[in-house]
């Protein structure tokens, strides 16, 4: 009798243990389909300009998405931030659409996947700057004048080529000058330099500061038409594709941000002040393209602009290497 008892308790126990086992893994499948994933860790390169990053961190979509964004400082613009991410001190950062084709045909494993900068029909969002009392009435009359730029092989640089086009000026008629964009205004005050090219949040932040005393020669209108996309947020192509989830909610974010911060614009101002460092006062309202896409026609655009100069070599490179929407495919 003893002997039965144990082998029906040790029979109940093992039911019973099964039974269990079984809520166990109900719980844990119901977990996994409805609770958020655990947030990937990645970093951004940031730059002092109007950043959709800005925007989707201080609203929490990052976390939204279940993605940490680690914001990073390591360098003064945008081909260089290209170099650290090719090189895995950071997972993506921002550049300017030529500077993403110089490093694709270097090599370096790099995909614009969200707008950050673009000419669009109701946004010039360039601008170039002479003093009020300047003899520069007409692109012709740069000749011999000193210009600034912030980069070579930017956009601002392959831009000054389109305007000396445009005025039927080689480039060794004027004087290129480097200056960061926060130290063109004081450039072109002092009389440093003839011509500068700002883009948001600088432009106004000279008009503030300056008024008067400057005038804008031609904008981004004048310059490449009602629309244009500039410049991209970029990320590692190797990391996108061994981690495409967390690229995905990465990309998926900036979606978001960028179309609140184009349909919220006196909301958005502090954020990107206190990203910038420019006085909210003085931040325009910005437009960014609609969802943030990455537009290939316009990589393909600036591809040309970059042959007719020679820098672009590469008889294999297309639009489709530099650019894709993650998650639109």
């Amino acid at each position: 009798m003893t002997s039965l008892c144990n082998f029906l308790l040790s029979f109940q126990n093992r039911n019973h243990m099964r039974y269990l086992f079984l809520i166990l893994i109900i719980a844990l499948l119901a977990s996994c389909s409805s609770a958020p994933a655990t947030p990937q860790t990645m970093r951004y390169i940031g730059l002092k300009v109007y950043d959709p990053v800005y925007i989707a961190q201080a609203r929490g979509l990052f976390a939204q998405h279940g993605v940490e964004v680690e914001l990073l400082n390591l360098v003064a613009g945008g081909p260089t931030a290209l170099q650290a991410i090719a090189a895995g001190q950071a997972e993506a950062g921002l550049s300017s659409i030529p500077a993403i084709i110089n490093a694709n045909q270097a090599g370096l494993p790099l995909l614009g996947v969200a707008d950050i900068q673009s000419v669009l029909p109701n946004q010039a969002l360039k601008h170039w700057y002479v003093r009020s009392d300047s003899s520069i009435h007409n692109l012709s009359d740069l000749r011999g004048k000193k210009i600034a730029i912030n980069l070579i092989r930017s956009s601002f640089d392959y831009s000054l080529d389109l305007i000396l086009e445009q005025a039927g000026l080689e480039r060794s008629a004027v004087e290129v000058v480097l200056l960061p964009f926060d130290q063109q205004g004081t450039a072109l005050l002092s009389g440093h330099v003839d011509m500068i090219g700002l883009l948001a949040p600088y432009t106004g932040q000279l008009e503030a500061q300056a008024g008067a005393q400057v005038r804008v020669l031609l904008d981004g209108h004048a310059v490449f038409g009602p629309q244009r996309q500039i410049s991209q947020i970029v990320v590692n192509r190797e990391w996108a594709e061994a981690q495409p989830e967390t690229a995905r909610r990465f990309v998926a974010a900036l979606r978001e941000a960028a179309d609140w911060a184009s349909a919220h614009p006196a909301e958005a101002r502090p954020i990107i002040a206190a990203a910038t460092g420019v006085d909210t006062a003085a931040i325009p309202a910005y437009q960014f393209a609609p969802g943030g896409r990455v537009s290939l026609e316009d990589a393909a655009w600036w591809m040309e602009v970059l042959r007719r100069r020679g820098d672009l070599t590469s008889p294999t490179l297309t639009a489709a290497q530099l650019a894709r929407n993650l998650g639109q495919e």
